[in-house]
């Protein structure tokens, strides 16, 4: 091929489709593609910024969809606790303030009749329900106090108001759901630290707000609110008589 413009000291002229032209086009195409470190560095510190960022929001939706779905298994286990009642004489599951856990036994068999109820030991924790409604996937590792973290506890002052006392006769160691003066302002369940019933006595140290400061109890007619600390009310009303949040007042045996 003849060059167009010849050097003053004759040199052999490349063709475009020799293979030396060609390695110096690839190297320059190579050269002028990548990235410096600087340009690097800054990429990095931008998706380290974003990154930064997202994590608030990333958080906060975790927490809204655990509140909701806490929100959801509760509401199932209120349902749970109507079609007990209506299929108990009018009963709400038994023994809420001692022993063990049998209101989650009896609505267990309601919610899931082809599944056997599996009893929780001392050993094992919160995730012992893991995948059912009585479980919340807020739970913590650890309790508050130490001990073996709960999902949810029921109000252990709803048998004692209804039925005026603690005895040890099944029927009487259910509380009567007619028996409960004002159902949409005693709570059924709340969202507990470590124990499955909890009594006005240890509220403070049972009841759980894990929820941003909030907690979540399920009414006796069955509607659920969200609850700050602040917003439980003391044991007694104006009127000295035991407060209508606790299952209040005070009636005589059914």
């Amino acid at each position: 091929m003849a060059c167009l413009f010849p050097p003053r000291t004759p040199v052999a002229c490349e063709s475009e489709d020799s293979p030396r032209a060609f390695r110096r086009g690839k190297l320059a195409l190579t050269r002028s593609s990548a990235f410096t470190l600087v340009e690097l560095l800054v990429v990095i510190a931008i998706l380290a910024v974003l990154a930064v960022l997202a994590v608030g929001p990333v958080q906060a939706m975790i927490k809204r969809g655990q509140a909701a779905k806490t929100a959801a298994n509760m509401k199932q286990i209120g349902a749970a606790m109507h079609t007990y009642a209506a299929d108990n004489g009018g009963f709400l599951p038994s023994d809420m303030a001692s022993g063990g856990p049998f209101w989650i036994k009896e609505l267990w068999q309601i919610i899931y009749p082809n599944k056997p109820y599996k009893p929780m030991t001392s050993q094992e924790h919160g995730d012992h329900f893991k995948g059912t409604v009585f479980h919340t996937p807020a739970i913590e590792k650890v309790a508050s106090d130490g001990k073996l973290p709960r999902s949810f506890a029921a109000n252990a002052e709803v048998r004692v108001h209804s039925v005026g006392s603690y005895v040890k006769s099944r029927d009487n160691a259910r509380a009567r759901l007619a028996s409960i003066p004002f159902p949409a302002k005693a709570f059924f369940l709340a969202e507990s630290v470590s124990s499955v019933r909890v009594r006005f006595a240890d509220r403070d140290a049972q009841l759980n707000f894990r929820n941003d400061g909030r907690g979540w109890f399920l009414f006796v007619d069955g509607h659920l609110e969200s609850l700050r600390r602040e917003d439980v009310p003391d044991g007694k009303d104006d009127a000295g008589k035991d407060h209508a949040f606790w299952g209040g007042p005070k009636l005589p045996a059914p």
